[in-house]
């Protein structure tokens, strides 16, 4: 068992009062939505497209994508108990939801046109091996646009250091939606993103900055794959 498992099962803990404190939340409800409609406008026709839903959460964006006239989702979350709540959520038959990680996508080579991720990649310790992943399962020319907080959010009022990795990466716990969860993830800079091994696989083709708070901002990132 990884040092890190603990962080990646975490929702099957919190994930309950995680929807629930989402749900009620309108600071969330604004932001996810405008960061959904930032990424589709990037990604333009979904029309006929395979889609991976890289760390699906809940499920909520599979009816978005069939809506749009997706050919199928492909859709994974470390989580369990969030893999079980978006196949009570969404039982259509385009959509297949499957527990994985960034890092081993349950999913064969070259099977998805463009892969999309809301607040999930940060999560992520090994970032050479989910790019690595994510050259894999898309299709000759396929395109990987995702939503991540900011590297350089205020850590006051937003989180606290934790520990740090043998790899030097600092590990810090979230509150969330007001304190009402707490969430634990490594803190990621930009050289972490944008490593050699991204440089090797991907083009860089949308780089964006918002920032929504005094201490929270975000990054919207698009890039091609690399045949």
């Amino acid at each position: 068992m990884s040092e890190f498992d603990i962080l990646y099962n975490q929702y099957d803990q919190v994930g309950e009062a995680y929807l629930a404190a989402k749900k009620t939340s309108e600071t969330a409800a604004l932001q996810y939505t405008n960061s959904r409609k930032k990424i589709l406008d990037i990604a333009g026709s979904l029309k006929g497209l395979q889609i991976l839903d890289a760390g699906c959460g809940s499920g909520i964006d599979a009816e978005t994508y069939l809506k749009a006239g997706v050919a199928g989702v492909s859709a994974f979350d470390s989580s369990e108990y969030m893999v079980h709540v978006a196949q009570q959520n969404q039982p259509s038959q385009l959509v297949e939801f499957k527990q994985g990680r960034f890092e081993s996508i349950p999913f064969p080579d070259a099977s998805v046109d463009i892969a999309l991720s809301f607040f999930a990649l940060h999560y992520v310790f090994n970032l050479d091996d989910a790019w690595r992943e994510l050259h894999r399962v898309l299709k000759p020319g396929g395109r990987f646009i995702f939503i991540v907080p900011h590297p350089y959010n205020s850590p006051q009022g937003f989180y606290e250091k934790k520990g740090v990795t043998e790899k030097g990466i600092e590990v810090v716990e979230m509150r969330v939606y007001g304190g009402a969860v707490n969430i634990c993830c490594p803190r990621l800079c930009l050289e972490h993103y944008f490593s050699p091994v991204f440089a090797s696989l991907f083009h860089l083709d949308v780089f964006q900055e918002t920032r929504f708070s005094q201490f929270t901002a975000e990054l919207t990132i698009g890039v091609t794959k690399l045949n």
